[in-house]
């Protein structure tokens, strides 16, 4: 396993933060009827956050990489004991902190919903539409490892074909062609949309692990060009935030692109790398807790403190800190004060 990862795991995390509390604290202000960003200002905000649309594919690849490492040598009978170990530590905190989130936003917004609109939100996702997929994918890993160990290129050239088609479905045209109506079939609900978005980067964790050496051998002479792509994505998909431009396709390609210059990073190389690597350790519990913290720091400072927001960027980082800092010291506290089934039915 490349020791770069849990840093990756750990940036990845801190990126989601950020992105967060740029977007939410942006709504503070037109809830609060605050005054306006400055345009040159926004723009910077906006340039910041797109670098959020690699976070969860480096999750989902990670992921993946994670679990093929613990189903290498395993036959599929032995790896199918792992998947009810690994669901409780995803779906159990995941229904606390929903939980917790509803409560909140019931007391903030008034934000109610039925019984049935409950579990319906629970099912897809919401707020947290990564876990569905990721759900997904743990219970079939025993068997997507079983095959991506006999045919890697097809499994993982099945599941690019298939999340493109998403694609094309959830916006016709993206492709330069629109499919015929019956392909809507293919757009499952539930995770119709993860699909769109993640659906090839767990699977390539599991295909980089199982074949890490020919993987890099393959793909380092392109170093540099892949780098530069990726860069030229992010460039694109920015001036299509800002309204510059009118690329679409810039942000969906930009993670597939990225995502192949993880194995390559030098851990050596990582600033602040005992920070990232410490975040990494808490990146579920993290990702669970913070659109609560951000949204409550968020909402109060408009209300009590609104001249905070002259300067956006400084409410973003006074958020962003906040938010990593009480989500992982609470952390800490339970994994000191109990013990670790009690931390991993919370956090993960």
């Amino acid at each position: 396993m490349n020791r770069q990862f849990p840093a990756l795991r750990g940036f990845a995390i801190l990126l989601v933060v950020i992105n967060h509390s740029i977007v939410l604290s942006l709504q503070a202000i037109t809830q609060h009827n605050l005054p306006r960003t400055p345009l040159w200002e926004l723009n910077f905000l906006l340039t910041i956050k797109e670098m959020g649309v690699v976070a969860v594919p480096i999750f989902l690849f990670l992921a993946g990489a994670f679990m093929m490492y613990a189903m290498k040598d395993k036959k599929i009978r032995q790896n199918y004991r792992l998947v009810l170990p690994a669901l409780k530590n995803v779906v159990f905190p995941y229904i606390i902190w929903s939980v917790v989130f509803y409560i909140f936003i019931y007391f903030l917004r008034a934000e109610t919903f039925s019984l049935p609109g409950y579990l319906k939100n629970l099912i897809v996702g919401y707020p947290f539409n990564f876990v569905p997929i990721l759900v997904f994918y743990i219970i079939i890993a025993p068997l997507l490892a079983w095959i991506i160990k006999r045919v890697p290129l097809i499994t993982l050239f099945a599941f690019l074909v298939f999340q493109l088609v998403l694609v094309n479905i959830k916006i016709p045209g993206i492709l330069g062609f629109v499919f015929p109506d019956f392909f809507n079939l293919l757009y499952v609900p539930i995770l119709g949309l993860p699909f769109a978005l993640w659906a090839v980067f767990y699977p390539l964790g599991m295909v980089y692990i199982q074949f890490s050496q020919k993987y890099k051998s393959i793909l380092e002479r392109f170093i540099i060009v892949i780098a530069g792509i990726s860069f030229g994505l992010y460039v694109l998909a920015v001036l299509k935030e800002l309204g510059a431009i009118s690329f679409s396709q810039a942000e969906w390609l930009l993670p597939l692109v990225f995502i192949l210059l993880l194995p390559f990073v030098d851990r050596k190389k990582i600033p602040f790398l005992s920070f990232f690597e410490n975040l990494g350790k808490r990146t579920y519990g993290i990702y669970l807790m913070n659109l609560t913290i951000i949204t409550f720091l968020s909402q109060l400072a408009a209300k009590f403190i609104p001249w905070l927001f002259q300067v956006e960027t400084i409410i973003v980082m006074i958020l962003a800190t906040l938010t990593i800092l009480i989500s992982s010291n609470l952390m800490k506290w339970v994994e000191h004060r109990f013990s670790r089934q009690i931390y991993n039915f919370i956090f993960g």
